[in-house]
């Protein structure tokens, strides 16, 4: 049973889960045997119709540090982010997914560069992306100083009433990212450049990104437009279409892939095969 140190700043760990049963243990086992220990995890299910309840409920027995609320209705993934950040105590947000695995030194080595950087308001990392089907691995790399970072991989400092906005479903976490985060914080977005979580492409096609991107409409990519004045979003989007972009992005998922196999003799990426 772990308990909060107050000598160290604290970091609140943001879950929401919905349906998750297959994969919450693994998520929730990578986050809890971070090396980093003064963390606080709030968790909500988002009215799963699964045993993600029960297990859930069982890890909150288990360890003080876990805080598990139960919603009756589906609040959404980022109606359900901001209802976490309302219960959020810690000097740092950091937000994680149902079904990715982190890698230990993660927390850690965010806390450190924030303590570090006071000109930075937030922080995120490089990633592995594992493709379950295959048992493939591919490194994926985002820009050092942006204000854009891969969402799981996302820390900010608790000092601004931040929110996503509910009334975006096109691109949610990227426009929470580049105009809320980034302009009330008046600072951009320093993206580590270690893979410090490693994000799941499902076998089952169940994850996040794709169930709401499948449901999009173009309304929901102008309301996007309407409310960030990007051109650029739109063109991409327009792009997309005319390229099949399920199709494209097939043919660039497959470029760079390698054995799980390949990875054996890499001590960094070893401290994710103990999950897989």
């Amino acid at each position: 049973m772990s308990r909060i140190n107050k000598s160290k700043p604290l970091v609140s760990v943001l879950v929401c889960v919905f349906n998750a049963e297959k994969y919450i243990s693994t998520t929730l086992d990578s986050l809890i045997n971070q090396k980093y220990k003064n963390v606080e995890y709030f968790v909500l299910n988002n009215n799963s119709v699964d045993n993600t309840r029960l297990i859930l409920d069982s890890y909150s027995a288990k360890d003080v540090r876990i805080k598990v609320f139960h919603s009756k209705i589906n609040k959404g993934a980022y109606g359900g982010l901001n209802y976490l950040l309302n219960k959020a105590q810690g000097n740092y947000i950091a937000i994680a997914d149902h079904d990715d695995i982190y890698h230990p030194d993660r927390v850690g080595i965010q806390v450190d560069f924030l303590e570090k950087h006071s000109k930075y308001f937030a922080c995120g990392t490089n990633a592995y992306k594992y493709f379950e089907k295959n048992k493939e691995i591919k490194f994926m790399k985002t820009k050092k100083i942006d204000t854009f970072a891969f969402h799981p991989s996302l820390m900010f400092r608790n000092v601004l009433d931040l929110k996503y906005n509910l009334n975006i479903r096109y691109k949610a976490d990227t426009y929470f990212m580049k105009y809320v985060l980034c302009q009330k914080s008046r600072s951009k977005i320093f993206n580590i450049q270690k893979p410090l979580f490693l994000s799941r492409v499902r076998e089952d096609g169940q994850n996040l990104s794709r169930i709401l991107n499948s449901n999009l409409s173009l309304a929901d990519v102008m309301n996007y437009y309407l409310y960030s004045k990007d051109v650029l979003v739109l063109l991409r989007h327009i792009l997309k279409i005319v390229l099949n972009y399920n199709l494209t992005q097939s043919i660039l998922d497959n470029y760079g892939r390698k054995s799980i196999k390949e990875f054996k003799q890499d001590k960094f990426l070893n401290e994710y095969l103990g999950y897989l």
